[in-house]
Parts: C-alpha cells; structure tokens; sequence
C-alpha cells in the first residue's frame, strides 16, 4: 500500500466509515479485481479532504485562542488603565488598572473623566472634541488636570480636605475593522507636570535675575544688530526690547564718541581685545552715561562672527553711588571728631585702638 493509500484509509477511520476501506485495500496486491467500487472511493476521498480541512481549522483555532489569550495578558499586564469600547460606548474589554483606578463601573473613559472635572468647562470641551474625533476614526491625545484621588482614611497630600491636582494624558485610538471600537489610554503624568513646573519656574527665577541684575547684557550679530538687550540696559538707553531688537537699531547708534572707520560694527570701540573699556553711551532721550564694556566675540568656523558676548558696567551711577558713600564717610569722620562726647572704639583686649578729641580730653 502506498503512502497516499495509508493517509486515506487512516482518515477513513476517523471518520467511522474506513474499516471496510482498509481491508478492501490492506494487500498490495489490490486491484482491478478489488470490491471497493470508484463510487465508495469517491465519497471516503471526499470525506478524507473533509477532515483534512476540519482538523487544519481546529489547528487554526486552537492558535488564534493562544494568541488572543496572550494578548489579554499583556494587556492585563500594562499598569495603566486601558479600554476598549464599541460604537456604542459599550465596554468591550478593560484590564485590571481600569477597574482598580475607575472602580467597577463599566462606562466608557471619557464619561468616567467627565465626571472627575465636572468644574472645568475646558476640560470637558477637551474631552468631547477627543471622543467625537475618535468616532469619526481620528486619534488624538488632551491632557487634564484632575482632583487628587481620596483613599479612605487619608488625611494627607491628596487626602480628605486636599486640593492637590493630578495630571492625566488620555488617548483615543480608533481600531480598524469598521466597526466603530476605540482603544481609550489613560496615563498619569503628575510627576512629569511637576518636574515640568519646577523647571519653569527656575526659568523665570534665572530670567528675572538676567533681565534685571544690576548691570547690562547684551548680544549683537555681525552687523551690529541687537539680538538680544536685558532689561537693565534697555532702561538705561531709554528703549524697550523692541525698541533694540527689531533690527532697525545697531551698536553703533547708541555710541556717543565717533569712532575710527575701521571699527567693525559689532565692536563697542577700535580693536578686538575683550578687556573692559570705558566708552560714553547715549540714550533715546539725548542723555549720555560713561559705561565699561567687556565682550567676547562667537566666530563660526570660516571665521564670520556669529554673536557678541557683552556686560555693560553703568560707570556714571557707580561713580555716583562712590561719591556719595565717600561723603557720608567724611560726613561720620567729621562728627567722630567733633562730637561733644567721648566716643572710643576698643579692640579685642580692651584697649583703646581709636577715639575722638573730647574722649581724649577726658583721659
């Protein structure tokens, strides 16, 4: 008996029929003269493809069931709550997050969150636009800030009488098929919002801090363009940011003293040495200050200058502010000496390391 014969005749026996196959056909010998007439060998070939077909989509079946059985556990496995609902907002599928963050409570994740920022009209717009488009078959992504969930018994940050926020990212993601299901994420992201907050707020410390420290900052390109001018420098020459920045006004513009024609306009006075030097400014109103200035120049690498690195010293005002502490130096020496009583100033073992007449007078 052949290969094919055997096949055959073991199908046969599946399906209950082939005992009389296998012993019309057991022999090698088998042939023109066997009883098995064409019509029966037709049915039980026809039988045997059946089987064949049955037993191919049990296999199939048993494979998809692994599958789909696989990835309920990963999808149970993700630590953050997932859901799939049909067209008509029906839970289709939730693991194990979804029910530990939002209960028990099979509603769709937008309802759910809906109801946690009932306050926020924005949110709930946001919301709306992210479930309809999901829908319409178009994902997208909002991020909302919600109240901090309560646990019973907590009186802590986000406890019973806390108005701590939390921060959710939540995605819809439309599934193919056409039958209208829709993947819903949902992520907390408070710790990324917070560190984003702290970092905003060192940002603002830092630019304030720039803007308004007590001497001037500023950048210009190779052609003597404000690029940049904190806000100390821009009140000394009587302008805004704008006022410097818009392009119209250069370098040279707000430098009182004529300089050589060889100056690059980039450059506060002749030469390229970055070592302060004093320079007389003016400013919008006609006014003029002597300044020190230091800068470093940013050349790229064929050489072109890029930026200048500038620090403006206000000399005037500082000179000023010196003129007047050595006047009230000489106004307290004056009435150290003249006081009518006797002033003495001890060291640390109790001598007399300085005092005035009438202290002296005294002794």
């Amino acid at each position: 008996m052949t290969r094919g014969a055997r096949l055959l005749v073991g199908l046969a026996v599946l399906l209950g029929g082939g005992s009389d196959l296998a012993a019309q056909t057991g022999g090698a010998g088998a042939g023109p003269h066997s009883p098995l007439s064409g019509l029966e060998f037709a049915v039980s070939g026809g039988l045997a493809v059946t089987a064949v077909a049955v037993i191919a989509a049990l296999v199939a079946f048993r494979r998809l069931r692994r599958t789909e059985a696989l990835l309920r556990e990963i999808f149970s496995a993700v630590p953050q709550p997932r859901q799939v609902v049909d067209s008509a907002g029906r839970t289709v599928f939730a693991n194990r997050s979804f029910y530990d963050v939002f209960g028990g409570a099979g509603k769709p994740i937008p309802e759910l969150l809906a109801a946690e920022v009932a306050g926020d009209e924005e949110a709930r717009d946001q919301l709306e636009r992210l479930a309809a488009n999901a829908r319409n078959g178009v994902p997208g992504y909002v991020e909302l800030r919600v109240s901090a969930r309560r646990k019973a018994g907590d009186d802590g940050p986000g406890g019973a009488g806390s108005d701590q926020a939390e921060w959710r990212n939540v995605a819809a993601y439309p599934l193919s098929g056409g039958q209208g299901r829709v993947l819903w994420m949902v992520d907390d992201i408070t710790m990324r919002r917070q560190l984003e907050q702290v970092i905003h707020q060192e940002q603002e410390r830092f630019v304030d801090l720039l803007e308004h420290a007590p001497i001037g900052f500023y950048s210009v390109d190779g052609e003597g363009r404000f690029l940049f001018a904190n806000q100390t420098l821009c009140d000394w020459l009587g302008m805004s940011h704008e006022d410097l920045e818009n392009g119209t006004v250069h370098l040279h513009d707000v430098v009182a003293e004529a300089l050589p024609a060889a100056t690059p306009p980039y450059a506060p006075f002749a030469g390229r040495d970055a070592a302060p030097r004093e320079i007389s400014l003016k400013s919008a109103d006609g006014g003029r200050f002597q300044a020190s200035i230091s800068q470093d120049v940013v050349a790229g690498e064929d050489g072109r200058v890029l930026r200048t690195r500038s620090v403006v010293r206000h000399l005037s005002d500082e000179r000023a502010m010196a003129e007047a502490l050595e006047h009230s130096v000489q106004r307290f020496a004056r009435f150290f000496s003249e006081a009518p009583v006797g002033i003495a100033l001890l060291d640390s073992s109790g001598k007399v390391a300085e005092c005035n007449g009438s202290f002296g007078a005294l002794i």
